[in-house]
């Protein structure tokens, strides 16, 4: 349940436009402000503190992504939302770092209510003075130079395709989670959510994806994560090989399609909060290394010891923001601690917890992991006992392909 009062900024320069947003919005019970311009939103942010603020991209002097850029700097708690036409895709390249969402024109009255209340509720699972002081510091998503650089060489070729360059992404969990925030974002209208690489390849098409892949070379350099001791390949290493382990599983219960891409995605992108924390909590993450290896207890247990919050909570939770499906963000957030998810159903955090577990590298003396263990209380309520020792011939097999 949300609380009772939010409070939600919308500007746009059009006053019928500002009169829809408050017709959509009257029967929430949240406070709305209204601003023609991005100066004027900035100032009503100076005085009072906004939930959520959904900005339009075409305004005079401060355009949509020049001012969300601004709320981001100095208001990084609040919701940020751009609505967008067709024709201004380049300009919504410009404004991914600092928004979460992508509203599209003309609009789809019920789409912009529910994608707001939806970052809402995610909103609410920072439960904590601590995960709101974490997120407020985040702003981008570490990627991999190396993906970069194959992305460019197949989608400059004039015999790439979409399955390939959607492999090459599907291969760096930060290029994917922003691929997909993108494409599930309202500003394509797709009719279903997408959860594959290769199919969001397929939607966006070429020139979209160099575009993305370009902004995130430029906002997330290798070099910054060398302040931190943290082997960041082998950890890309085990969630691909954890993500197909994961695809595996699915497919031997016989999963649908969309259970299958989404066991895959969540399996890649289940640790994209540790890359969060390398890149943009150096010193807290160093911190909570350390006290794993002195320790000997799991990283994201040490991470909580820290900062309050794990690697799997801030990963869960942007995720929810950006607006992928929810079985994808239930299966990053809840994959070190299952039983904390009210579904008990087969479901891409079955996949994702076990394949973490089985597909782990034992640990080396001087490694900043301990082995996950697979729930066993867990599996047995969801009455699936008698399938996992199926799944880990499944894997071992499958090493031996």
């Amino acid at each position: 349940m949300l609380p009772m009062t939010k409070r939600i900024l919308f500007v746009d320069d059009e006053p019928s436009v500002l009169e829809l947003y408050e017709l959509l919005f009257k029967r929430q019970q949240w406070e709305m402000d209204f601003a023609a311009d991005g100066f004027q939103a900035l100032k009503l942010m100076a005085a009072s503190s906004y939930d959520a603020v959904v900005s339009d991209m075409r305004m005079p002097q401060l355009n949509g992504a020049q001012l969300l850029h601004e709320v981001a700097r100095l208001h990084p708690r609040t919701a940020r939302f751009i609505i967008s036409g067709y024709s201004d895709r380049e300009m919504v390249m410009e404004c991914l770092p600092g928004t979460h969402q992508f509203l599209s024109k003309p609009f789809v009255i019920d789409d912009i209510r529910t994608k707001v209340l939806r970052s809402m509720e995610a909103n609410e699972w920072l439960v904590t003075d601590a995960m709101r002081d974490i997120v407020a510091k985040l702003f981008t998503l570490p990627s991999l130079p190396t993906s970069y650089f194959q992305l460019l060489r197949a989608i400059e070729s004039p015999d790439a395709t979409g399955e390939e360059v959607g492999a090459i992404i599907s291969r760096d969990p930060a290029m994917t989670a922003k691929l997909l925030q993108l494409v599930n974002s309202a500003f394509f209208g797709l009719p279903r959510a997408i959860s594959n690489p290769i199919e969001a390849v397929l939607h966006l098409g070429m020139a979209t994806v160099r575009s993305l892949a370009l902004g995130l070379h430029i906002v997330t350099e290798f070099n910054q994560y060398q302040t931190v001791q943290f082997p960041v390949q082998t950890l890309m290493d085990h969630c691909v090989r954890t993500a197909n382990a994961a695809r595996r599983i699915a497919q031997h219960e016989g999963a649908e399609s969309s259970l299958v891409d989404g066991a895959f995605t969540a399996g890649l992108l289940m640790d994209i909060g540790t890359l969060v924390m390398v890149q943009n909590l150096a010193p807290e993450f160093e911190k909570a290394h350390e006290l794993s290896r002195c320790e000997k207890k799991p990283l994201w247990q040490a991470e909580r010891d820290v900062l309050g919050v794990s690697h799997a909570e801030i990963g869960g939770y942007l995720l929810a923001l950006w607006g992928l499906p929810v079985p994808i963000v239930e299966a990053v957030l809840h994959h070190h601690e299952p039983h904390r998810c009210t579904s008990r159903e087969f479901s891409p955090l079955v996949c994702v917890h076990v394949s973490n577990a089985l597909e782990h590298l034992p640990r080396e003396d001087d490694a900043p992991f301990t082995v996950p263990e697979v729930n066993a209380e867990w599996i047995d309520e969801l009455g699936m006992t008698d399938r996992l020792q199926d799944w880990r011939q499944l894997l071992n097999d499958s090493r031996t392909e």
